[in-house]
């Protein structure tokens, strides 16, 4: 999944797949040569590598969501599960809708000859490169329905944790929205009507109400920039939810907040940590997982923690000591896997290292709408409390001058 900050070129490539067949894919990276490390990962031998330009979010292909990637991936991991052949699972799920149309490239790409990995790599609309990794693992191990049934869980996986963050950034975002329109209609609808009254008078008005009526003037003069703000705000918002990046927008802005960036470090590792463990229980091997997880970190500076680990893992350390070199992984998942490479299972252990961590997350997230919201409401009465305060110490001068 592409991440603008990081710089991500898009780079096209054919290779031979495993039925000997020329096929084409792409894959994203910073350079040719990672391009290439990351194209043997997947197990591919490039015949021509070329760069297709830089990748935009919506430029290109638009992720299926997840609630239609992970029904369409559940119904092929259980017509698998049943007895059926890839190809004639495809042509069941097969129908008008998004996923159905993919479902029918992917079968076409199969009775071309191309293997369901190659296939399902030139199909990242629904399969990210993880979801490439998972189906080789599942065809190098003869168990594809599991294959199809981790993804789904994956997908699933990320669908709830999105769904738990969207809900709990709803009800604030709703709240600064409102108070940011009822004090911009004190300041340029209500206290604007009470000026010609202050105009006629004589009398000296006290410091609030003249930082009021002076505030008021000033939003005043500049209303115009105000309203093509707010229309340029509504455009890029109908633009942005229309192509899908109105959630990833909103993440990104949550994000960088002093409050949420702990909580928003934590989801980044726990991802990390499940795509590595469902990839290791799955028998990808350890330096071609690292790769894999690289490609999807969330962040420039994970993807980055995780070359240290993959240069330290060549240079013979284990993953623990690779994870607690690299400094960018808490201290809690770094005991984790030192469990599981004593107990011989370290992928079972980083999935539940994984959910314990978005469990921690989550609570974080529960305790800050808890307090936001109070605060917003706290903030809103003060900003118009204020404006009311300034007004009616002007009205109430006014009276007294007159009587």
């Amino acid at each position: 999944m592409s991440n603008p900050a990081r710089g991500l070129l898009h780079f096209r490539y054919t290779f031979l797949d495993t039925g000997g067949k020329v096929a084409m894919s792409h894959v994203e990276a910073t350079s040719k040569a990672e391009a290439l490390a990351r194209i043997r990962s997947l197990g591919q031998h490039a015949i021509d590598v070329e760069m297709g330009g830089e990748e935009r979010p919506g430029s290109a292909t638009r992720r299926l969501s997840a609630t239609a990637g992970s029904q369409i991936t559940g119904q092929i991991a259980r017509l698998l599960s049943a007895g059926v052949t890839l190809e004639y699972a495809l042509d069941m799920t097969s129908d008008d809708s998004a996923a159905g149309t993919l479902a029918s490239r992917m079968r076409t790409l199969l009775r071309a000859g191309s293997s369901p990995s190659a296939a399902a790599a030139q199909l990242p609309e629904l399969f990210d490169i993880a979801d490439v990794a998972l189906i080789r693992s599942g065809e190098s191990t003869g168990d594809l329905p599991g294959a199809f049934s981790e993804i789904e869980r994956l997908m699933l996986k990320r669908k709830l944790l999105k769904e738990r963050l969207r809900s709990a950034m709803i009800y604030p975002g709703i709240l600064v929205l409102v108070a940011t329109g009822s004090i911009l209609l004190i300041l340029l609808h209500v206290i604007p009507q009470f000026e010609p009254m202050i105009a006629d008078a004589t009398v000296t008005l006290p410091m609030a109400a003249r930082i009021v009526f002076g505030l008021s003037s000033a939003i005043q003069s500049i209303g115009w920039l105000i309203g093509l703000l707010v229309a340029f705000f509504l455009f890029w918002l109908m633009k942005a939810a229309s192509s899908g990046r109105l959630e990833e927008a909103a993440a990104g802005l949550a994000a960088r907040t002093p409050i949420l960036k702990s909580v928003f470090g934590d989801i980044a590792v726990a991802r990390i940590a499940r795509l590595l463990g469902t990839l290791l229980s799955r028998n990808v091997s350890l330096i071609a997982a690292i790769d894999i997880t690289r490609g999807a970190a969330a962040t420039s500076a994970f993807e980055n923690a995780l070359l240290v680990v993959r240069k330290s893992l060549q240079d013979g350390t284990t993953l623990r000591a690779a994870l607690n070199t690299s400094g960018a992984f808490p201290l809690f998942l770094v005991r984790m896997v030192q469990v599981g490479e004593e107990t011989g299972n370290v992928g079972a252990m980083l999935v539940r290292a994984a959910d314990m961590i978005e469990e921690r997350a989550e609570q974080q997230i529960q305790r800050f709408v808890i307090v936001f919201q109070p605060m917003v409401l706290v903030v809103i009465g003060i900003i118009i409390g204020g404006l009311l305060y300034g007004l009616f110490s002007a009205i109430l001068s006014i009276n007294q001058t007159i009587l």
